[in-house]
């Protein structure tokens, strides 16, 4: 059995694979986007349509008939968008027409797709519970705790203690659900790449041997988005302040321009960067 790979061994290969694929990378992203977001806006149309209309039996059906388009499509995408870093991660000539792949399997990409999105959504929903319900808890106790203040003869001082664990607490709460959003996010993360590398399995088959092989393994990809906010907050700074120059020298169009060019490539960055870094995470993996 293989040692488990450091996490600075898996930025550099992915810094690597990024040096010599970062135009098709940046193409599938462009592609799959224009058309997730062309089969989304279905969904406003028809509703706004429905909106002023008013909203009957067949309407109500005509707005769930606007979802299907994405509802099917998003799975087959998702799983030829992983096949592409896939092949990436592997160094298998990877082709941009490879994202149309999953359309080969549509019934099974949409099983596993539905899947991992159930499942998804059963932990989100889950964690809401835990989060909105601790805090609405937490609201109930501090406003018990502020009325029986106001019959004591510190009360000023008891209200804003009260508040000021009340925020502490919700600051605590803030920070228990973005970690719980990304668990949930990383443990379903490699479930579309076991199932592109082995299609006859079925969809609950690819969906278990993706979350077997994520254990163990929340460390490095928790250090990893980190490090990637970390980052972006760096680059935040840095176009900024260069803004701030700018303007402050009298080249409102060149911040604007400077702006637009950094904004593109940062936001196609952070939606194909960690797909390659998942897929070398799955590549490192997979045999352990």
């Amino acid at each position: 059995m293989k040692q488990s790979t450091s996490l600075r061994d898996l930025i550099r290969r992915t810094n690597d694979l990024w040096a010599g694929n970062w135009g098709p990378s940046f193409a599938v992203v462009i592609i799959v986007g224009f058309l997730i977001c062309g089969l989304g806006l279905l969904v406003p149309v028809f509703s706004k349509a429905l909106l002023f209309e008013g909203l009957d039996l067949m309407r109500l059906g005509v707005l769930i008939v606007s979802f299907l388009p994405l509802v099917l499509f998003a799975g087959p995408l998702a799983t030829g968008t992983s096949s592409y870093f896939l092949s990436v991660a592997e160094n298998d000539h990877p082709k941009v027409g490879s994202i149309f792949q999953g359309f080969e399997r549509f019934k099974t990409s949409n099983a596993v797709f539905l899947l991992t999105a159930f499942w998804c959504f059963l932990w989100c929903l889950l964690l809401a519970i835990i989060v909105f319900g601790g805090l609405f808890g937490l609201s109930m106790l501090t406003k018990t705790v502020t009325i029986s203040s106001f019959m004591t003869s510190d009360a000023l001082s008891s209200i804003g203690g009260a508040f000021g664990l009340l925020l502490l607490v919700v600051v605590l709460f803030a920070i228990v659900g973005c970690v719980g959003l990304f668990w949930v996010f990383f443990r379903h993360s490699l479930v579309l790449f076991a199932f592109v590398e082995n299609p006859e399995a079925g969809a609950a088959s690819a969906a278990k041997h993706g979350l077997s092989l994520i254990r163990g393994h929340y460390g490095i990809l928790f250090r990893a988005w980190g490090l990637l906010i970390l980052l972006f907050f760096l680059l935040a700074a840095i176009i900024f302040g260069l803004n701030y120059l700018f303007m402050s020298i009298g080249f409102p169009r060149l911040a604007v321009i400077f702006e637009s060019i950094i904004g593109i490539y940062f936001g196609l960055f952070v939606c194909a960067y960690p797909m390659i870094f998942l897929a070398v995470l799955y590549e490192d993996v997979r045999d352990k």
